[in-house]
């Protein structure tokens, strides 16, 4: 039986998305560098909590609210703030995501709008 050959892949350049990541994780590791004096250890997060003396994750909550944040800052509509602070997901329509977190994402956005219709009947009374 004649042995199998692998077909050389053909290098396809790096996206605009691809470079970027690269740059980001490389700002990551200057920070941690400057930050602790030595790369980061296998176990260590990349993304790392500033204030703290040893490297420890960045909190979830800080995260958070600095996503928000930034996104109020850019202009995002107020449902999709809320379904994000609600869900922890990010999701447009082509977004790939599974039925159920689709499920929770569009019960958000909907909760939005029912508080927000709700809170227009409270002021019209």
């Amino acid at each position: 039986m004649p042995k199998s050959r692998r077909r050389k892949q053909k290098k396809t350049p790096p996206t605009t998305m691809q470079r970027e990541a690269q740059k980001a994780i490389e700002a990551q590791l200057r920070a941690f560098r400057q930050k602790f004096g030595r790369d980061p250890r296998p176990g260590e997060p990349l993304i790392f909590d500033p204030d703290a003396i040893e490297p420890a994750p960045f909190p979830e909550n800080r995260m958070v609210a600095e996503v928000v944040e930034a996104m109020q800052k850019a202009g995002t509509r107020p449902e999709i703030v809320y379904a994000f602070k609600k869900t922890g997901l990010l999701l447009m329509e082509s977004s790939p995501a599974s039925p159920r977190d689709r499920k929770s994402w569009n019960d958000a956005i909907n909760e939005y709008f029912e508080v927000e219709r709700r809170a227009r009947e409270g002021r019209e009374e």
